[in-house]
């Protein structure tokens, strides 16, 4: 009988390799964002479940700053193996956003909690605030600045 491996499995076999073979980690997708945060792992896996679709739509098939050469290759491969490292790359963004989250959480000086560092201010100090405790501190700290 044929090995009947999951869909899953093949799947996390998939990402393991990029990630084992490739070091395309989260971090490495975070490090390298022109590369990576303008949406090219999701494009690329669209153009691998759909190229001929892609094509006929006019978009570039390659995504932005990636190797023709190499991406085209992918896109050659049987439908089976394209759905495969598709999935993968969808688990590869999924991978790139918790790292992000990881690295962008920074412990708030007032409410010790953590939030995005996307969202917080800093005082003169290089203190991390979220916005509702930044509000009520600011005015204490710096009593001559204006009021949003």
């Amino acid at each position: 009988m044929k090995n009947q491996t999951t869909g899953v499995g093949l799947i996390a076999s998939e990402r393991q390799k990029q990630i084992e073979k490739y070091g395309f980690t989260g971090i490495h997708h975070v490090a390298n964002p022109e590369g990576y945060s303008a949406g090219q792992l999701m494009k690329a896996a669209i153009t691998l479940l759909l190229p001929h679709l892609i094509q006929n739509l006019g978009w570039t098939t390659v995504p932005e700053k990636w190797d023709e050469e190499w991406f085209e290759k992918l896109i050659d491969k049987k439908p089976k193996e394209r759905l495969v490292i598709a999935g993968a790359l969808i688990a590869a963004e999924l991978d790139r956003l918790n790292a992000l989250d990881s690295l962008c959480l920074q412990k708030r000086e007032s409410c010790e909690r953590e939030t995005g560092i996307y969202i917080m201010e800093t005082d003169s100090g290089s203190n991390w605030f979220c916005p509702e405790c930044w509000k009520e501190l600011k005015p204490v700290m710096n009593p001559e600045s204006d009021e949003d």
